[in-house]
């Protein structure tokens, strides 16, 4: 009799790690939505995505355990989010007062927060009048003291309040809060090509702001194909002080409004807030107001690029707790020639990684994802996590190793919703918290419709783990390589065809460094109806094994969940994962597996709850196939239970009673004396019951 089967997994909990060696990992994300419908383009102008570009910052703050998002709605109104750490939905107040009309990315809204619990914003510029505007005091301090509402702000102006001369031709504002207490306010004021720019303070004992005067000059003479006089502007890709008591930043020059005329990546800091600044020998070299940054401080370059390099203006810098400076640029290597074109030169452009050690030396390094202005922060280890793409890809890299063990750790979404020049990264939350908070927008899904913005909150925890690629398993058996489904697991997977009696199969050794308890998982590439929806898995643990069953036709691209074992050191028996070429359809995939230690903070937070009763609703996969009906759940206590197989009017086919043990457990319940047709599989362990509903031909 040909048995077929309705496949169905229940809730899987993805237990999101870092790849071998590494000490952090990711836990489950928290998605929450801002707001359902903000402002997008019909027509592309710089992107399509006004509120968000990666460029901007800050666009999203984390103060006194609140969280604030400045963005665009549907109707062209600035709104201000807010939500309280502790829990709850976001609020958003609207500025009904201001009608954003301009059609240009360039415009992105900020926001800044003051010690005084003020808020401020500016919005809408490119070469514009200021648009400021700010709240009253203590805002910000006690949040619970307010009701969320926009007259709890001020008129918008086009001067800094303390200051009687308006500002104009303003581009890329942005707000730093200071060491001391204070907040600082930079912008270009000027064109692309011909600007400079200008540093602004506000005192909390005075509630003004203060001209500090030009920090970048424009003038000097530059040689290279692309020239318009002797005037440039600087782009900054960052500028901070990133949690400690230094202001850094990084920049690139640009010589006229063609992007090709950028040259050179610049970096310089300064310990006095600004007023002074050295290079990365530790050299003076600048004085905030007389002494400007310019062109002829060629001591300050750390990497000299010519024009028609594909350098591109804006990307990202980072500066992690230990002090070393990280930079992300994509151009083409110095040593290549010029590009013949923009078009030309991006395609031969790749994405490195410039960090400045703590020594001052700086070292480049060829990063594995090629993507543009890409976030990127670091943890209180120095380990760098960099969320990349349109399916939020996090990657991250170890200090231990220079930084050159990129590895991809989490793929938030297979299907690609999110507009990836939208990605920012809340630096504040993980510089107070260990938390990757990302802002992000989605992709539209018609021309000019609005679309969702979300905050979505990656928790860090140390708890090692190692992760297996099929380039290091042990094949057996003609297995052959491919990369043609996309989401695969490094550079490629394994495929082999379905239907064999085991013969055939694929191992992963894994030498656990510590005995323990282990969760195991294996990756899922994209899948296809042509794959088996039963791929058999046995995990081999302190001498016992473990037979689980996958669906490899589900969309793919994440971490499954297979179970969590006791492991120990031993080599023999322990810490293999085996795949066969068992299975229906037509092919089984071999692609990675990972192995994540348990402590017992991290199995409470793998669990959305811990009741004192089994967890059957949050861990359960239950699947029937092969004439069987299989659960394999996590269970907090011991317990006693059944596993019915009912048909469709309710009638009891058939009965298993089971005894649950603390930790995984899986059963098996055959049906080979049951009728065809529908039927229903019940697992039952005290109040609560889960059920799956199955075939069988």
């Amino acid at each position: 009799m040909r048995k077929n089967i309705l496949f169905s997994i229940a809730a899987i909990i993805l237990l999101l790690q870092a790849p071998a060696g590494f000490s952090q990992s990711v836990v489950l994300p928290d998605d929450k939505i801002v707001d359902n419908e903000a402002l997008v383009y019909s027509t592309n102008a710089y992107g399509y995505y006004p509120s968000i570009q990666s460029f901007s910052q800050p666009s999203v703050i984390t103060y006194n355990n609140y969280q604030y998002v400045v963005y665009y709605n549907k109707d062209r109104r600035v709104c201000l989010g807010r939500r309280s750490l502790s829990g709850g939905a976001w609020e958003t107040l609207v500025f009904t007062d201001y009608l954003f009309s301009t059609i240009d990315c360039h415009n992105v809204p900020v926001l800044g927060i003051s010690t005084d619990g003020k808020i401020h914003l500016s919005f809408d510029h490119h070469v514009s009048a200021l648009k400021y505007r700010v709240s009253g005091s203590g805002v910000a301090n006690n949040p619970g003291s307010y009701t969320w509402d926009a007259a709890l702000f001020g008129a918008i102006t086009d001067t800094l309040p303390g200051m009687t001369v308006p500002q104009s031709a303003v581009t890329y504002p942005s707000f730093i809060a200071t060491p001391s207490g204070k907040l600082q306010l930079v912008m270009r004021i000027g064109n692309s090509g011909n600007g400079k720019e200008r540093l602004f303070e506000y005192d909390t004992a005075t509630t003004h702001w203060t001209d500090l005067g030009w920090l970048t000059s424009s003038a000097g003479i530059y040689t290279g194909p692309l020239t318009d006089g002797q005037h440039r502007n600087a782009y900054r890709d960052g500028m901070g002080y990133f949690g400690g008591n230094r202001l850094h930043l990084l920049f690139t020059w640009r010589e006229t409004g063609d992007v090709q005329s950028e040259h050179d990546i610049i970096y310089s800091y300064s310990d006095d807030e600004g007023r002074t600044w050295k290079n990365s020998a530790n050299v003076s070299f600048a004085t905030l107001g007389t002494d400007l940054i310019g062109l002829g401080d060629t001591a300050a370059i750390v990497y000299r690029l010519g024009q028609k390099h594909g350098l591109l203006n804006q990307e990202y810098m980072y500066v992690d707790k230990q002090g070393r400076v990280h930079a992300f640029k994509k151009h083409m290597l110095a040593s290549e020639p010029d590009a013949s074109s923009w078009e030309d030169a991006r395609d031969k452009a790749k994405a490195y990684h410039h960090m400045r050690a703590t020594n001052g030396t700086w070292s480049t390094s060829l990063l594995p994802f090629n993507n543009h202005r890409v976030n990127f922060v670091a943890d209180t280890n120095g380990i760098l996590y960099a969320v990349t793409g349109n399916k939020l890809d996090i990657w991250a890299a170890t200090p231990a190793s220079g930084y050159t063990d990129w590895a991809l750790i989490h793929r938030f979404d297979s299907l690609a919703k999110y507009a990836e020049e939208t990605i920012l990264i809340d630096k504040e939350r993980m510089i107070t918290s260990n938390v990757l908070s990302v802002l992000v927008q989605e992709k539209y899904t018609a021309s000019g419709q609005p679309s969702k913005i979300h905050t979505i909150d990656f928790t860090l925890s140390a708890e090692p783990s190692i992760t297996l690629d099929n380039t290091t398993a042990e094949i057996t058996g003609t297995w052959n390589t491919s990369s043609a489904v996309s989401n695969y697991y490094g550079v490629n997977y394994r495929v082999r065809a379905s239907g064999g009696t085991g013969t055939n199969y694929v191992k992963w050794r894994a030498a656990i460094p510590e005995a323990g308890d282990y969760a195991v998982y294996v990756w899922l590439p994209d899948g296809l109806p042509s794959r088996a929806t039963n791929a058999k898995y046995v995990v081999y643990h302190s001498g016992y094994n473990t037979t689980y069953y996958v669906d490899q036709s589900l969309p793919g691209g994440r971490w499954v969940l297979l179970g969590t074992h006791t492991m120990t050191t031993n080599t023999t028996g322990n810490g293999v994962v085996m795949l066969t070429d068992e299975g229906n359809n037509d092919f089984v995939i071999a692609d990675a597996v990972r192995f994540v230690k348990q402590s017992s903070g991290t199995a409470r937070k793998s669990l959305p709850q811990q009741i004192k009763r089994p967890e059957i609703a949050q861990s359960l996969q239950f699947w029937a196939t092969h004439g069987e009906v299989h659960a394999t759940f996590y269970a907090a206590v011991p317990t006693r239970g059944s596993i019915r197989i009912i048909d469709l009017l309710g009638r009891v086919l058939l009965q298993q009673q089971i005894q649950v043990e603390k930790g995984f457990n899986t059963f098996n319940v055959g049906t080979a004396g049951l009728p065809r047709g529908f039927m229903i599989a019940v697992l039952s362990t005290g109040p609560e019951n889960r059920a799956l509903k199955f075939i069988k031909y």
